[in-house]
């Protein structure tokens, strides 16, 4: 297997697309398929938007860490971060609506159930004052 791929970002929105770009050409130059690719690409974006867009109280430039390896029957996230403690791992407080039309829901929850869906699995830990979480996504067949 190939050495996992190691990306630094900021804490900043706009810093977000290089990074998803990389693991993308990552990805691609490991040949897997674009349906396991897409969904690790959705898995990034959505933890690391929910860590740039709620995880900090202040205003201050902030490094948020992405490992990505491989395995035959997996691909592997690793994303760590010093924002606030936060494990997205437990139950929302409040139950997600995930039946009403788009326009009447509430903003928040539908982005960490896709998360939950497509991970094999999903665990946090808060070490050292950093949030990590570790995301296993079980590649598919074709």
């Amino acid at each position: 297997m190939p050495p996992p791929l190691k990306i630094i970002l900021i804490n900043c929105l706009d810093a977000l697309p290089a990074p998803i770009e990389e693991a993308e050409a990552y990805l691609k130059d490991q040949e897997v398929n674009q349906h396991d690719r897409h969904t690790t690409e959705l898995v990034i974006e959505e933890l690391v938007t929910n860590t740039i867009k709620y995880g900090y109280s202040d205003t201050q430039v902030q490094e948020i860490s992405i490992e990505l390896s491989l395995s035959p029957g997996s691909i592997c996230l690793k994303i760590i971060d010093n924002a606030n403690p936060f494990d997205p791992t437990t139950p929302p407080q409040k139950k997600v609506d995930t039946h009403s039309s788009l326009e009447k829901r509430e903003i928040g929850g539908i982005g960490l159930l896709l998360v939950k869906k497509f991970a094999e699995t999903f665990s946090y830990e808060r070490i050292e004052n950093k949030n990590k979480q570790t995301i296993t996504i079980k590649r598919s067949k074709t």
